[in-house]
C-alpha cells in the first residue's frame, strides 16, 4: 500500500509519527517518507505503548541531526493515557504556527468549509460545490483558489487532470477503500497484476461505488501511476506483478552500465517508471523490468533493489546512449515530483563493472579540463570524454531528435518544459546538429507536428 501514501502525505501539514514499542520499527524509513512528501513540514515522534515496553526509545539527539523537522519526542500510552496531555501541548504552538493557519479568510469561505464538513456524502460534483459557493456569496474568481485551500486542508481531495476535475472527494476514505479493495483482491492477484476494467464493478459494491465512480478510481490510480493502461479494456498493476525474475541476458560491451543510488528510495518509483515506458516492455516482473525500443535499436535491463536503495541500468544497441538519455530522462521526470530526494547517477566503467564514478563528478573534470581521469579502484586512466559520452546523447540530425521528444514528451508538455527535458538528456553544441537548427526550433517543430 506504500505507493498510495502520496495520495495524502502533502506540504503544510504537521506529521505525527506513531511507533509501536512492541516491535522493531523502521523509523528511518518513515521519516524520510516524510522528509520526501512533507518537505520540511514539523514531526513530532510519538513512543507509544511505553506502558508495555518502556525500555523502548530512539537515538534521539542523533534523528533531530539528522531529520531538523523534528520538533519533539514523545513517549504515551493510550491505554494509560500517558503523555497524551503533553502530546496534545505541544501539537498545539505548532498547528498555529503552520503557513497554511496565517492566512486570513472572508466569513464566506469558512460557511463553505463548514458545509463541506458537515456533509455525510462520500463526494460532491464540482456544480454542487459551485452552488454552495454561490450560496455563501464567494465570488466566482474565488472559488477555485478556495478549492484548492480545501484540498490543503484534506477537506476534500481536488485534482485539477480533465478526468478528475468534475468529482470532489469529501471522505478521503472512501478513496482508500476502494483502491485498496482494487489492490487486495484475489482477482487480481491471481492475474499477476493484471485487471480488466470490467472486472471493477465485481470488487466495488455498486450503492457506495456507482459506476462513474469506478472509473474516477480508476484514473486517480492512473494519475499517481499505480497502473496503467495494456489495451481498451484492461490496466495492469506494477506492484502486483509476479516476484519471480526470468532468466536475463548478458549484455557485451559496447553497453552502457548505470546505478542510480538513492539516500532514499520511494516504493512507488520503479513502478511509475513501468508506467511510463509501458509500450516498450518485453518482460516484466515486480523488481524489474527489460525494454526493447526498435526506433532506437537499443534495449535495456532495469532492475531495483530495494535493500540497498539502488536501481540498475543496463542498455545495449545501435543507439544505445540516446535511449539512455531517453530513460533517465523520465526517471529525472519521477524524481522532480519528490520534494528533497537525494539521487547520485553513477557511470560503470566499460570494462570493470564493479567501478562506478559519479556522473556529475565527470561533467566537473570536463569543465575543468581534465582529459583523463583514474576512478578510485581502478588501475589504469579512463578518458573522461568517452565516458561521458557513453551516457550524454549526442544526435546528428533532426529526426534523430525528434525520435528523442516523442519518447520524452507526455500529454501535459508545453514547449518550454518539453525543452527542460531534451536539455537534460540532450549534448547541446552551438550551431546544433550541424544544419543550423537549435533544440528550441526542434521543439517548436515537435508540436507542430502534433497539430
Amino acid at each position: 500500500m506504500h505507493a498510495t501514501h502520496q495520495f495524502f502525505l502533502s506540504r503544510r501539514s504537521i506529521y505525527l509519527l506513531v511507533l509501536d514499542g512492541r516491535r522493531e520499527e523502521r523509523t528511518e524509513y518513515w521519516l524520510r517518507l516524510i522528509e520526501t512528501f512533507g518537505k520540511d513540514s514539523p514531526i513530532l515522534v510519538v513512543l507509544n505503548k511505553a506502558d508495555e515496553n518502556p525500555s523502548f526509545d530512539v537515538n534521539r539527539q542523533f534523528l533531530l541531526d539528522k531529520y531538523p523537522s523534528i520538533k519533539g519526542f514523545f513517549r504515551t500510552s493510550c491505554a494509560q493515557q500517558m503523555g497524551i496531555q503533553e502530546l496534545t501541548a505541544a501539537i498545539h504552538p505548532i498547528a498555529v504556527d503552520v503557513e497554511i493557519a496565517q492566512t486570513e479568510w472572508p466569513s464566506s469561505w469558512l460557511r463553505v468549509k463548514q458545509e463541506v464538513e458537515s456533509s455525510n456524502e462520500n463526494y460532491t460534483t464540482y456544480d454542487r460545490f459551485d452552488e454552495v459557493c454561490r450560496g455563501a456569496k464567494v465570488r466566482e474568481e474565488a472559488r477555485d483558489t478556495l478549492l484548492d485551500y480545501l484540498h490543503d486542508l484534506g477537506v476534500v481531495l481536488h485534482f485539477r487532470d480533465f478526468e478528475l476535475e468534475g468529482m470532489q472527494v469529501l471522505n478521503p476514505e472512501w478513496v482508500t477503500a476502494g483502491v485498496y479493495a482494487i489492490l487486495n483482491s484475489n482477482l487480481l492477484a491471481q492475474s499477476g497484476g493484471e485487471l480488466a476494467l470490467d472486472d471493477v464493478r465485481r470488487l466495488l459494491p455498486s450503492d457506495n461505488y456507482p459506476p462513474t465512480t469506478r472509473r474516477y478510481l480508476i484514473e486517480l490510480m492512473r494519475k499517481f501511476e499505480l497502473c496503467y493502461r495494456i489495451g481498451d479494456g484492461s490496466v495492469l498493476v506494477p506492484d502486483l506483478l509476479p516476484v519471480q525474475q526470468p532468466g536475463l541476458p548478458a549484455y557485451d560491451p559496447p553497453s552502457i552500465g548505470l546505478l542510480i543510488q538513492y539516500g532514499f528510495l520511494p516504493p512507488s518509483v520503479l513502478p511509475r517508471l513501468m508506467v511510463r515506458l509501458h509500450q516498450d516492455i518485453t518482460q516484466r516482473w515486480r523488481s524489474g523490468m527489460l525494454l526493447e525500443d526498435a526506433n532506437f535499436g537499443a534495449e535495456a535491463l532495469v532492475r531495483a533493489d530495494r535493500d540497498s536503495r539502488s536501481i540498475e541500468i543496463d542498455v545495449a544497441g545501435e543507439h544505445r546512449r540516446e535511449y539512455c538519455a531517453v530513460l533517465l530522462g523520465a526517471l529525472q521526470t519521477i524524481h522532480h515530483s519528490y520534494s528533497g530526494l537525494r539521487t547520485k547517477e553513477l557511470v560503470r566503467m566499460p570494462d570493470r563493472r564493479d567501478i562506478v564514478v559519479s556522473y556529475k563528478h565527470l561533467i566537473k573534470l570536463e569543465k575543468l579540463g581534465v582529459s583523463e581521469y583514474i576512478p578510485d579502484g581502478a588501475d589504469e586512466t579512463y578518458d573522461v570524454a568517452s565516458l561521458l559520452g557513453t551516457v550524454r546523447a549526442s544526435v546528428d540530425g533532426i529526426d534523430e531528435v525528434l525520435l528523442i521528444l516523442r519518447k520524452l514528451a507526455s500529454d501535459a508538455d508545453t514547449e518550454e518544459t518539453l525543452l527542460q527535458k531534451a536539455n537534460d538528456v540532450v549534448m547541446l553544441q552551438p550551431n546544433f546538429f550541424g544544419i543550423g537548427v537549435n533544440l528550441n526550433n526542434a521543439v517548436r517543430h515537435f508540436f507542430r507536428g502534433k497539430d
